[in-house]
């Protein structure tokens, strides 16, 4: 299946990048990235696994600030446990104003991802005063894959910017992914994932 049918199917997305390049790879092996919007109501959508390849970026910023986020993305077969949406005021967080992220919440410092397909590949950017973990998990719970970003505390002050990074799991059969850290809190944002 490629991309022009999925876009019949009541999928909304939106290419990312710059469509007019006559050097962007049009080929159908290679890596599509879309946008994935964000379905108020997605329980009639039908579940097709996207084509192998397949890049998309949640588009986060769709989503109200502290809604609690879950079925959101569900017509792309993901779904969140324990999340929130915010845009977040401390300057620590290093955000820009209008920005909206993933906290942890109800439980604070761990976001959890489970996906309907397979997938290869999840990406996002974390920041956290703390060692953070991204760990990917098969369809029997077995950890498979694993990222860390550490966090040295002799550089932490109050008016410092909160460490963050970018953690990156790749696999093939990823069907859940969690970010975790201990005694703090956590916010994800710019979340990929490639199927």
């Amino acid at each position: 299946m490629n991309v022009s049918m999925l876009e019949d199917c009541s999928f909304q997305m939106d290419r990312l990048g710059d469509t007019d390049n006559p050097n962007r790879k049009t080929d159908r092996d290679a890596t599509s990235e879309l946008l994935a919007h964000p379905e108020a109501n997605a329980s009639n959508v039908t579940l097709l696994p996207p084509p192998p390849a397949t890049r998309i970026r949640l588009a986060l910023e769709q989503l109200e600030g502290f809604e609690p986020v879950e079925d959101q993305f569900r017509h792309w077969g993901i779904k969140f446990v324990n999340a929130i949406a915010l845009q977040p005021s401390n300057p620590r967080f290093g955000i820009k104003p209008g920005v909206t992220v993933l906290m942890g919440a109800p439980k604070g410092g761990t976001v959890e991802v489970t996906f309907s397909h397979p997938v290869r590949q999840v990406v996002a950017r974390v920041t956290s005063p703390h060692t953070t973990m991204l760990s990917a998990c098969d369809r029997d719970g077995t950890l498979i894959a694993q990222d860390e970003m550490t966090v040295s505390k002799s550089g932490d002050s109050m008016t410092s910017l909160l460490p963050s990074r970018e953690l990156r799991v790749r696999s093939e059969n990823i069907y859940k992914v969690t970010f975790y850290t201990f005694d703090a809190q956590l916010i994800v944002e710019r979340f990929q994932v490639e199927f």
